[in-house]
């Protein structure tokens, strides 16, 4: 292998010609990979489980405070194949 200092001028730029191609391959790959994922992101829907989620997530303490409030309660229900029998033990209906 010979120095760099020992190559001629025409050598050396023909030695080193593929390293901006390398720049613009990575710059190409990225851009590719961009245009990808933004062709997904727009085909795909919006993906809302509820409608005016904000508003839903800003009222969180009060679902959760209603969740603590009916645990006070204590109600809890069992279902089986012939009857639902609240956790007290009294009949609610007989199921056919």
């Amino acid at each position: 292998m010979t120095a760099l200092h020992s190559l001629s001028p025409a050598e050396a730029s023909r030695r080193y010609r593929w390293i901006p191609w390398c720049f613009l391959a990575g710059f190409g790959v990225v851009l590719i990979a961009n245009g990808t994922l933004l062709y997904f992101a727009t085909r795909q829907p919006v993906g809302l489980v509820i409608e005016k989620p904000y508003e839903n997530g800003i009222a969180y303490n009060k679902i959760l405070a209603a969740g603590r409030a009916q645990a006070k309660l204590g109600w809890a229900a069992r279902l089986s194949r012939r009857t639902l029998t609240l956790a007290r033990g009294v009949r609610a209906c007989r199921c056919a």
